[in-house]
């Protein structure tokens, strides 16, 4: 009798040990493969595009950034382009004209 409460036991934590285990990796698989993307389309706001891409840049660590330049002002595009050489994961698309 008291081998299969002892063999009962070890099943439970068996299929326990196996659920926790497949719970885990299925989480690191699923962190690792969907990365979260921020898109911001900055227009003619100079002052504000700084602040703009820092504060994202500190609510998003784990996004990549794809900032559409749709402004024509070379004072922002010169922000821009200084982000995107400091910061690997911002990628600076600029708009077609219209």
């Amino acid at each position: 009798m008291l081998n299969i409460y002892l063999l009962s036991a070890v099943m439970i934590l068996s299929v326990l040990g196996i659920y926790f285990l497949v719970k885990e990796i299925t989480s690191l698989i699923l962190k690792n493969k969907y990365e979260s993307c921020v898109v911001l389309r900055i227009y003619n706001d100079a002052d504000n595009t700084e602040n703009i891409i820092r504060n994202t840049l500190n609510a998003n660590p784990n996004s990549d950034i794809i900032i559409i330049d749709k402004s024509n002002n070379t004072e922002i595009s010169r922000i821009l382009n200084k982000f995107e050489q400091d910061y690997e994961r911002i990628h600076i698309k600029t708009a077609p004209e219209q």
